[in-house]
């Protein structure tokens, strides 16, 4: 697949590491991605280039009212939007599913489980235009809203808890960034340093491997 066929993804977070850890994982798997941290950055990027379909954080700024959620239904309603957030709520994911987002995940999530509705709601999106025979022309029309959904990533529980079903990648990303030092990355993912050996173990993932000679 070259570049011309490749589905293009546009990426907007305020958090680097999972913006970077996302993004290449994506690619790997075949996609072209742009990445931006703010609303208005993720706007200027959908006025300027196509997008088969966009990712976002609502906690980020530019975003406080849900601008990109509601600019990007308005503008490019043709464009599929997932929305991945750390902080659900009951009033963000009743507008959401108001403005016709086509799905709402809650961090961290399993990239297995990213990744299965990027490449659904792709597949949705080819059939209606294939269906009508005019490609990128028709709105995503079977891709119906959901709400948060507890099996992936519960929103209740503990950090621990949810932290424990997400993807290996993320802590190996997080221990390059802060190389190995345990306390850094704890306190970057918001857990005790106890908790995240546990949870390290479990991936069988060591921070020695990870921090600088010398």
């Amino acid at each position: 697949m070259n570049e011309t066929t490749r589905p293009r993804l546009l990426l907007a977070d305020d958090e680097p590491l999972y913006l970077q850890t996302t993004s290449q994982l994506l690619q790997k798997a075949g996609y072209l991605c742009t990445c931006v941290t703010d609303a208005e950055a993720a706007i200027a990027a959908l006025r300027t280039q196509s997008f088969d379909l966009v990712l976002t954080d609502l906690n980020m700024p530019g975003n406080l009212k849900l601008e990109l959620l509601r600019a990007g239904r308005q503008d490019w309603p043709k464009v599929p939007l997932i929305v991945v957030t750390g902080v659900p709520s009951l009033p963000t994911a009743i507008e959401s599913v108001r403005l016709g987002i086509a799905d709402y995940l809650i961090k961290p999530v399993k990239f297995e489980v990213l990744l299965q509705s990027v490449q659904r709601l792709l597949a949705e999106q080819r059939g209606s235009a294939v269906k009508d025979g005019s490609v990128g022309s028709q709105p995503l029309a079977s891709a119906s809203p959901i709400m948060p959904r507890e099996p992936h990533a519960p929103v209740t529980g503990s950090r621990e808890e949810a932290l424990g079903s997400t993807d290996k990648n993320y802590f190996q990303t997080l221990l390059r960034q802060y190389h190995g030092n345990i306390s850094k990355a704890a306190l970057h993912a918001g857990l005790s340093r106890q908790t995240l050996h546990k949870l390290l173990k479990k991936h069988q993932i060591s921070a020695a491997d990870f921090r600088r000679p010398g």
